[in-house]
C-alpha cells in the first residue's frame, strides 16, 4: 500500500487486533483488483467501440463478425486467467 493507505495501516496496527487488520488488507486488495479489472474492461470496450466506428458503412457483415469474434476472444481470455 502506498500514500495514505500506509498511514491508515499504521494507525490500525496500533489500535486494532491482527484479525481486523487482515480484514482491512483483504478489503483493500479486493477493491484494488476490482478497480484494475474495471479499467481493463473499459479499455477493451473502448477499443471495440473504436473498431466498430471505423468499419465501412457497406452491407458486408464479414468485418463486423470478425470484430465480434475478437471481442469474444478477449473476454474469454480474461475468464480463463481469473
Amino acid at each position: 500500500m502506498t500514500g495514505d493507505g500506509t498511514q491508515v495501516v499504521d494507525v490500525m496496527t496500533c489500535k486494532t487486533d491482527s484479525r481486523q487488520l487482515d480484514k482491512y488488507r483483504q478489503y483493500t486488495d479486493e477493491k484494488e483488483r476490482v478497480t484494475r479489472l474495471l479499467l481493463l474492461l473499459a479499455g477493451r470496450l473502448a477499443r471495440l467501440d473504436n473498431s466498430l466506428v471505423q468499419l465501412p458503412p457497406s452491407g458486408d457483415s464479414q468485418p463486423i463478425t470478425a470484430v465480434f469474434c475478437v471481442a469474444f476472444l478477449l473476454i474469454s481470455v480474461d475468464c480463463v486467467c481469473m
